[in-house]
């Protein structure tokens, strides 16, 4: 399937400008991207190149045994919709997009791969973009391909397929909605409004943006009257709403609850399975702080923003809202990752630029573009990105990364549903599924028997798999680590029968 993306026009340009402009034939095309819209096989090419990177950086990372949270979360909640032949699972899962095209091949490498080609899908269409810039041919390749070296950049177009998919939305929304706006091409208009419907099943961030998206329809709408605004706020946003009443229709459907999906422990919204991967801010002041620090990662973002206050004063809310759609999401707690938030400006700036921005600029640009480059590889990436870091950097699988093999592989072939563990929680149960590729030997929340099973397992199943706790100091308990020990959470009925640093089998009998 091809997706069209209507060219955007997105600066006006002033009278003496269109004066001054220098007259087309139909011939020759104003721009490269006006060249090629109609040969998709060079998109495809062009996507595929521009991927190529990002997929020898996953190669890389395999080899490392690295995967992130939230990417074997997905493979392993596809293993079960598969294996258990309940692709009802799905009203657990929010987002439902990236959950779908994992579930044909539910493979650690799937959504990496996946978000590589977005991430080159991504690039080719800002290229398109860069091109009608009157900057040197050099310059435009240094404006892509500098931004998109960053660590949180590789990380996100990697081990992100949700949020990566996101942003190539965003950017297909973009170029429509300029279109729609600014030139009224009504078939734009419906691809943008249709793009934000879509984007919802793609991150639960995209209703926030898109939103946005069509209440900042006065910023950009020419026709100035109530009637067309609204016409076009509406063709924008119904999609969106649309998509927002019918999953919440499926949640109420599956589980009883149409805002399941906000507020299970499972949603993406909370991120409850890895909540240290994400900086939790519970307050404005903390908010404000943290976007502070992030803005440090995008001077290109900064930069780009002084040209559209300078050419397009009018437009500059509209360039600044992720700033404040991200305060205002951190200051209620909700998880929104450092590196989705310099992707997010990354790409914005990158789209951003207008089209008629002087030629002189250039030399300030580039200087701008290996600010932004040097920056990001000299302050310090957090979580599980330095995470990814450390194992591209030292080429060798971590030691908890080994451990999850380890254990993985040797329980891969035991009886179907004989090991009673839980995938969810604060523990890394699912990753244990994730890599031993299968969900058969569990006995999982997902299934009917898991609660009983688990009060009383001996009626139940032969092996319990669970997380080890550490003893206490002695010192401070008072209870020898012997003692300590032997309080460890070992079922009725069961003994021990392999250890892990991190993890314990119990065995029946």
């Amino acid at each position: 399937m091809t997706i069209e993306v209507v060219n955007s026009e997105e600066d006006e340009t002033s009278l003496a400008e269109a004066k001054t402009a220098p007259s087309y034939s139909p011939s020759a095309p104003k721009s490269l991207w006006q060249g090629v819209r109609g040969w998709p096989w060079l998109t495809l090419a062009g996507t595929i190149v521009l991927a190529l990177p990002f997929l020898i950086a996953t190669y890389q990372a395999s080899l490392n045994l690295f995967i992130s949270n939230n990417h074997a979360n997905q493979v392993e909640k596809a293993l079960i919709a598969v294996q258990r032949g309940r692709l009802e699972i799905i009203g657990f899962i929010y987002p439902p997009i990236p959950f779908l095209l994992i579930v044909p091949y539910p493979h650690p490498l799937t959504p990496s791969i996946m978000a590589a080609f977005m991430a080159g899908a991504t690039a080719w269409l800002l290229w398109q973009r860069l091109s009608v810039l009157n900057f040197p041919l050099v310059v435009r390749v240094m404006l892509l391909i500098l931004p998109f070296s960053v660590p949180s950049m590789i990380y996100l177009a990697t081990q992100s397929i949700a949020e990566m998919m996101l942003l190539l939305v965003m950017v297909i929304v973009w170029n429509n909605f300029i279109s729609f706006t600014q030139g009224g091409e009504t078939r734009a208009g419906f691809i943008a409004g249709l793009g934000l419907g879509i984007g919802f099943g793609v991150n639960h961030y995209s209703a926030v943006f898109g939103l946005f998206f069509a209440l900042s329809v006065p910023l950009f709408i020419r026709d100035r009257r109530f009637g067309p605004i609204m016409a076009t706020v509406l063709v924008l946003a119904f999609p969106l709403l649309l998509a927002i009443f019918a999953w919440s229709y499926i949640n109420w459907v599956f589980v009883g609850d149409p805002f399941y999906f906000v507020t299970s422990p499972e949603s993406s919204v909370f991120v409850r399975s890895q909540p240290s991967d994400y900086r939790l801010t519970v307050s404005f002041s903390l908010a404000f702080q943290t976007v502070l620090e992030d803005l440090l990662s995008v001077p290109l973002y900064m930069a780009v923003g002084v040209i559209v206050a300078f050419l397009h004063i009018k437009r500059l809310p509209a360039y600044l809202a992720p700033i404040f759609l991200v305060i205002g999401l951190r200051s209620l707690g909700l998880a929104f990752p450092d590196y989705l938030f310099i992707g997010t400006c990354t790409v914005l700036a990158l789209a951003g630029i207008p089209r008629f921005t002087s030629a002189r600029l250039w030399p300030l640009l580039v200087v701008v573009i290996i600010l932004h480059f040097t920056v990001n590889f000299v302050l310090p990436v957090r979580d599980e990105v330095a995470v990814w870091g450390r194992a591209m950097l030292d080429r060798q699988p971590a030691t908890l990364d080994l451990e999850e093999q380890e254990i993985a592989q040797y329980v891969k072939s035991f009886p179907e549903k004989s090991i009673l563990l839980n995938d969810g929680g604060a523990n890394s149960g699912y990753r244990i599924i994730m890599r031993a590729g299968t969900a058969q030997p569990f006995l999982l929340p997902p299934d009917a028997l898991y609660q009983i099973a688990s009060s009383q397992p001996m009626s139940f199943v032969r092996y319990v798999l669970l997380p080890y706790i550490p003893p206490k100091d002695p010192a401070s308990t008072g209870i020898s680590t012997e003692a300590a020990e032997a309080q460890q959470r070992v079922p009725l009925g069961f003994r021990l029968k392999k250890s892990w640093p991190n993890w314990r089998l119990y065995e029946l009998g």
